[in-house]
């Protein structure tokens, strides 16, 4: 909900604003929408939602730097059985992610046109929170990489068993269409791919694993101000 009304703001706010702002080499963007896990990440947790805020600058005709902050947040599983997971309870993880990306983004200025592609790529870092849930009290053994979490014991359990989180290198490539929607005003819709290094374990066998993160996130939102 409150996502939603600050849409409508900065929406109301891009068309009030003077036709002379489509000038300017800065721009402001403001999206959301889901993202897909990929890979072994899918196994843990399941699609969710992502919400984006950046700050572009126009350096030529055809490219521009963008600063974004970045948000992720997956659905939780159920996580009883698989990996090296073993317990007699009922267990949930969850999982959020901040990002900070620095970013190149490739296409034309807007202007008159009613659709225009363009490309980015880029560089951050990357904040994951994991955590684990139970409404129950038992014992459970957990040891999967991406979740953070691998004790080598079974662990008393009461709602929570514990939360971790790391802070990793990645980067991002995407693309995307921009359409018109008045001289200071677009709307967008995104999709990119994220890699993000992780945290290495020796799981529940020996064996040294390593919890990258791979996301899929598609993202519709408002850029307005500038080109």
């Amino acid at each position: 909900m409150v996502r939603t009304v600050g849409l409508m703001i900065v929406f109301a706010l891009a068309l009030a604003a003077p036709a002379v702002a489509q000038d300017s080499p800065f721009s402001v963007n403001l999206g959301a929408g889901f993202t897909i896990p990929q890979n072994e990440l899918k196994d843990s947790f399941g699609t969710g939602g992502n919400f984006q805020f950046g700050v572009n600058f126009r350096v030529s005709p055809l490219f521009k730097i963008q600063a974004e902050y970045d948000y992720h947040r997956l659905a939780s599983k159920d996580i009883n059985t698989g990996g090296g997971i073993v317990s007699n309870i009922e267990l949930d993880a969850n999982h959020s992610m901040h990002g900070g990306l620095f970013n190149l983004v490739v296409g034309p200025p807007q202007g008159d046109k009613v659709a225009v592609a363009y490309g980015l790529g880029g560089i951050g870092f990357f904040h994951r929170i994991v955590n684990i849930t139970t409404p129950a009290v038992g014992l459970a053994t957990v040891c999967d990489p991406w979740l953070f979490i691998c004790y080598p014991t079974p662990v008393e359990v009461d709602q929570i068993i514990g939360e971790r989180s790391a802070t990793d290198f990645g980067f991002n490539v995407g693309g995307g269409v921009s359409f018109r929607m008045s001289d200071t005003a677009r709307f967008y819709a995104e999709v990119r791919y994220i890699h993000t290094n992780g945290p290495t374990f020796n799981d529940a066998t020996g064996a040294s694993r390593t919890a990258d993160g791979n996301y899929f996130p598609i993202t519709f939102g408002f850029r307005f101000l500038g080109n």
